[in-house]
C-alpha cells in the first residue's frame, strides 16, 4: 500500500516536470538538447536528477 501511494506521487512528480521541460521547449522552440537557453538547462537537469534519483538502486 505505502509503496503504490509513493510510486503514485512519485509519477506525477515525473509527469509534471516533463511538462515543464515541454514548456520551455516549446517557448523557445528548442527542438533538441537545451539550445542554450537557461530556463531550459534548469527544467532539464531537475527532470534528470529526478530520473536519477528515483530509479537508482
Amino acid at each position: 500500500m505505502i509503496t503504490a501511494l509513493y510510486a503514485s506521487l512519485l509519477a506525477v512528480l515525473m509527469i509534471w516536470l516533463s511538462f515543464q521541460v515541454i514548456k520551455q521547449r516549446r517557448a523557445n522552440q528548442v527542438a533538441y538538447a537545451d539550445g542554450g537557453v537557461e530556463a531550459l538547462q534548469i527544467a532539464r537537469s531537475a527532470q534528470g536528477n529526478a530520473v536519477d534519483y528515483i530509479l537508482s538502486p
